[in-house]
């Protein structure tokens, strides 16, 4: 019986290493060095948010540093603020018919979004706020410009024929103002 065991691990050997049994057995290949590999970029976001009418105009900057001061802290890279103003909102949020937006772009690592997200919840002058994913946003808008390219090449003109003309009348000045004076004389109009 021993003898059977033996031939069975020899041969299981030899299927193992003539037909590598799915499995790669050559050594590990090193990672590339750090030169090498793809510059890692953090993602490109925009966030909006909608101050309350309770702040006053003169505390917009302070709140809005203090959302900067956030974003800083938790490693973002501000890029741009655009301050759009008051504005009149579509529907009462929180008893407030108007609201401040701020327009923020930065780059964050997308794990720490959800900090950002809790911290924009909490504060209590923000009613409203949308973050969003530019660098998502432009690679979709680049694939749909691919495929509306290739569905505008695949697509055959269609021929279109002249209207014919009617009848071309040519009048000269005074038969035309003649014309114009009997229009306007007859009681029906619409003539």
């Amino acid at each position: 019986m021993v003898h059977f065991f033996a031939k069975m691990a020899k041969l299981y050997k030899l299927t193992q290493y003539s037909f590598h049994l799915g499995r790669d057995d050559s050594p590990p290949k090193a990672d590339p060095p750090l030169a090498e590999k793809e510059p890692l970029s953090m993602p490109k976001y925009e966030l909006m948010y909608i101050l309350s009418s309770a702040v006053s105009d003169n505390d917009v900057p302070q709140v809005s540093e203090e959302v900067n001061k956030f974003l800083t802290d938790s490693g973002a890279t501000l890029l741009a603020q655009e301050m759009l103003g008051k504005k009149k909102l579509a529907y009462p949020i929180k008893k407030t018919r108007n609201g401040f937006y701020v327009v923020q772009t930065f780059n964050l690592e997308g794990p720490k979004l959800t900090s950002l997200d809790n911290k924009l919840r909490s504060m209590e002058h923000i009613i409203r706020y949308l973050v969003a994913n530019i660098d998502e946003q432009e690679r979709r808008a680049a694939k749909d410009k691919t495929v509306q390219e290739k569905m505008r090449a695949s697509r055959k003109p269609i021929p279109r024929k002249p209207e014919p003309a009617g009848p071309e009348i040519k009048l000269t000045d005074t038969e035309l103002e003649q014309q114009i004076e009997k229009a306007l004389e007859s009681e029906d109009l619409s003539k």
